[in-house]
């Protein structure tokens, strides 16, 4: 399911990069913007991070749906 999401936030223009511990971070395209988005251990799960404050765990679904958000 990451794939999906790394595949598809790539198409749209986010910064994708691995951290220290090989988890993935997805980063908004505009620098001016405080939010990341970060893959949990599990892989299937990601936490939407704003301003360095966890805010939620989110589904691939629901990252899917603020990425596109995020276009607008």
């Amino acid at each position: 399911m990451s794939e999906r999401i790394l595949h598809q936030a790539q198409a749209w223009g986010f910064l994708c990069q691995r951290d220290g511990l090989g988890n993935w971070l997805i980063y908004p395209k505009k620098r001016t913007e405080r939010w990341q988005l970060s893959q949990a251990q599990a892989g299937e799960r990601w936490l939407l991070v704003v301003g360095g404050v966890p805010q939620m765990n989110m589904t691939t679904e629901e990252v899917l749906v603020f990425l596109e958000c995020r276009l607008r």
